[in-house]
């Protein structure tokens, strides 16, 4: 039993002396040496530029006459006004309070149009 105790005491101390000087060890390492020079850190890299370039740098000369050529030929043509009506697309919501409480249990999301009604 005093063997057993002796080999864990003497185990645990030399991990002890193990551990103090692999920390000395660093130390010594860390600090520079009067004749050494530290080495320079990296330098950051340079920030991006997301500006936009010119159009001059996108596309040659002839790209771009050729571009302004055809967006004179597409002015040319006439403008004409369109106008497009859609259905109203509001359901058809149940006047009277006994009508649209029930309507308003089975449409939960559209429920509000019976607090708002919209009168034509």
């Amino acid at each position: 039993m005093l063997k057993r105790r002796c080999s864990w005491l003497m185990a645990g101390a030399s991990v002890a002396l193990l551990g103090a000087a692999s920390i000395a060890g660093a130390q010594e390492t860390a600090a520079p040496s009067p004749g050494v020079t530290p080495r320079p850190q990296l330098a950051l890299p340079a920030p991006l530029d997301l500006r936009t370039p010119a159009v001059t740098q996108l596309f040659s000369p002839a790209a771009l006459q050729l571009m302004l050529v055809e967006q004179q030929e597409t002015n040319d043509d006439e403008a004409t006004d369109v106008r497009v009506q859609s259905p109203r697309a509001t359901p058809d919501v149940p006047r009277g309070l006994f009508r649209a409480l029930p309507w308003a249990v089975m449409h939960p999301t559209q429920s509000w149009r019976v607090l708002t009604p919209i009168t034509e």
